[in-house]
């Protein structure tokens, strides 16, 4: 999401409605293709220079999640949920049997740091 609104509402409104990413102007053009870069790599999509493979579907018992479309069918029904939820959905599939923590999954998988309440109120 590019906006002139930056306040920390916006952003948390704005990501929690299914923005991948959010990013209020002004902003610097480097900054927009590293992000636009980073949320290709989510996605798994390849470049022409790979051949442009499309991705496949991951499956685990009656979820399915077709990576290219980005869509979810339990037991063939289709989902709504956010693109955070996607990924955060698409992480579980793919790591079964595995614990995956909540840095790991805030940074890794959301692309942002998980910040600890009592770290909040010291950083301000």
């Amino acid at each position: 999401m590019l906006t002139a609104k930056g306040e920390e509402f916006d952003r948390v409104l704005g990501l929690g409605l299914g923005a991948d990413d959010f990013l209020s102007k002004p902003f610097s053009p480097r900054e927009l293709l590293a992000r636009i870069l980073a949320i290709l790599r989510r996605s798994t999509w390849t470049t022409e220079d790979e051949k442009a493979s499309r991705p496949h579907v991951v499956t685990s018992g009656d979820i399915a999640l077709d990576l290219a479309a980005r869509t979810v069918l339990k037991d063939n029904q289709s989902l709504r949920i956010t693109g955070a939820e996607f990924d955060l959905l698409k992480a579980f599939v793919e790591s079964p049997g595995q614990v995956l923590t909540r840095d790991v999954l805030a940074e890794g998988v959301l692309g942002r740091k998980f910040l600890r309440l009592t770290e909040a109120l010291i950083s301000t």
